[in-house]
């Protein structure tokens, strides 16, 4: 049966049918999902952004109501978006008790309390006056920082190397400051507002058809129409209330998922495809909901943080709650990496498998290789992006090998990692401006033993004379594979001079 299923496994997807493709996609998806997971260090990357979100939670919620505390009348807006990520976020369940006073009456601390507290004194000594413009620096400083993290911990994971501007960083971070709330805000005006509204037409509906059906139960004549229009009534109302009811019931995890899905598609510093980032956030939302459900239970029946903390016991189980968050959030988000990349990654696990008893060896050749190949698809391209995952297709590499290679050549000044229109790499001038001896170089700064000189004359001689014919070409010249003979470049009292040599 094992044997069966593997062979079932490896089969061609163009032999299959459409629900079987699924399948096997969906397993190749989510085990290349769970091996990036434990590959990069997902449960270490979560405690580290649970550490960040304990400093940047109350300056990032300053932040976001500063927006309405400048609209007064749309203030109590800002409460209800405030309110509802506390009970998104869960947080305003983590009430924790302490005790009882003195009359016998239980105490407990609420940790949503306390933030308001904090947030409330904060902005009411800034409406005052009492807090300087550098003060208020300080906090947009702080909550921007918290963003900064979470950018860091999603390029890691999509193995983006470059992060985005000074520049970049403030239209992103003042984008999801200032509009993230106010989208936020909307919403929750829609459903406080529309929906309420809505139910209460219904419930009055309800109430008409009812009577209206017992009138048509008081005609003795025979005359049934009152009663068929009151049972039509009854039949649109109860429709109308079930759909409004459920509309209410999946609205937060429709807002859920939206945000999930903005974060999934806009923090990292690449292109997110639509389809991946709405799957992972969908999948994330669903996780979570569980997990919501789980903890809750956890905080009412089995906790004993009371026993060994006492009242600092809202701590750790603070610090628990927003790791597990985190965690969720990162599993969303390393399932939308691996479905969109999911070609490429079962490729280098191919490549892997295949040298996985071989020593995998790279030179200056094979990386003079690699930028042939990036010059002519970029110039065949229309100047568009080459992808990892064309270069280690085309030249049958481990795509993190590749990666390697490329974001080396970036740092060597040779190519530039763009994100516009696809995340790739360019050369970084026209490919009469790059020598051979430039790459020969490059490779050399980060190869082993080499040697500042040489200890047998001979030898240091020869890579010298190896290096000067390297110089002599360049990238365009190798290019070409119509022309025999090509042009070397040769440099003599600062003058340009070409030669023909046979290759």
């Amino acid at each position: 049966m094992l044997a069966k299923f593997k062979n079932f496994l490896s089969r061609p997807t163009d032999e299959l049918g459409r629900w079987s493709r699924f399948f096997i996609f969906q397993i190749r998806m989510w085990r290349q999902c769970f091996r990036l997971l434990e590959a990069n260090r997902a449960f270490t990357q979560a405690a580290a952004l649970a550490y960040h979100t304990i400093f940047g939670i109350v300056p990032l919620a300053i932040v976001m109501l500063m927006v309405f505390q400048m609209f007064p009348a749309y203030r109590d807006l800002g409460d209800q978006m405030r309110d509802f990520a506390y009970d998104y976020l869960n947080l305003s369940a983590m009430e924790y008790p302490i005790g009882v006073d003195d009359s016998g009456e239980p105490q407990t601390i609420i940790i949503t309390a306390k933030i308001n507290e904090v947030v409330e004194d904060y902005l009411s000594r800034v409406s005052t006056g009492a807090i300087t413009i550098v003060g208020v620096v300080l906090v947009i400083w702080a909550a921007t920082g918290m963003l900064m993290t979470i950018e860091r911990t999603f390029n890691r994971i999509w193995h983006v190397n470059v992060g985005r501007s000074f520049l970049q960083r403030i239209v992103y971070y003042s984008w999801i400051l200032v509009f993230g709330p106010i989208l936020l805000a909307l919403g929750i005006f829609i459903s406080t507002n529309y929906l309420i509204k809505s139910d209460q037409q219904v419930s009055v509906q309800q109430r008409t058809s009812f009577e209206v059906t017992w009138d048509g139960d008081n005609v003795t004549h025979g005359d049934n129409r009152e009663m068929i229009i009151g049972e039509k009534s009854d039949i649109e109302t109860g429709i109308k209330a079930s759909l409004l009811k459920f509309i209410r019931w999946v609205f937060p995890y429709i807002v859920s998922m939206g945000i999930l899905f903005f974060l999934y598609s806009m923090m990292p510093n690449t292109k997110v495809n639509a389809l991946p980032a709405l799957w992972g956030a969908a999948v994330a939302t669903l996780l979570w909901a569980a997990i919501k459900f789980g903890f809750g239970l956890y905080l009412s029946k089995v906790v004993m943080y009371q026993a060994v903390y006492g009242i600092l016991g809202i701590i750790p189980l603070t610090v628990f709650w927003i790791y597990v968050m985190w965690l969720i959030v990162i599993f969303g988000l390393q399932l939308t990496y691996a479905m969109q990349n999911l070609k490429s990654l079962d490729a280098d696990e191919l490549s892997r498998l295949r040298r996985s008893g071989e020593c995998f060896l790279a030179n200056d050749q094979t990386i003079i290789r690699i930028m042939e190949y990036i010059l002519n698809a970029f110039e065949q391209r229309n100047e568009q992006p080459v992808t990892v995952e064309a270069v280690a297709s085309r030249l049958d590499i481990p795509p993190d090998f590749a990666e390697r290679v490329l974001n080396r050549m970036v740092k060597a000044g040779i190519l530039f990692h763009t994100n516009e229109p696809v995340s790739g790499y360019v050369p970084s001038t026209d490919g009469t401006h790059i020598s051979l001896a430039d790459i020969y170089d490059a490779v050399a700064q980060v190869s082993f033993a080499q040697p500042l000189k040489w200890e047998s004359p001979k030898a240091g001689k020869v890579f010298s004379q190896v290096r000067e014919l390297l110089d002599k070409y360049t990238l365009k010249d190798v290019l070409d594979p119509w022309h025999k003979n090509i042009p070397v470049r040769t440099e003599d009292r600062g003058q340009q001079k070409s030669e023909d040599i046979s290759v």
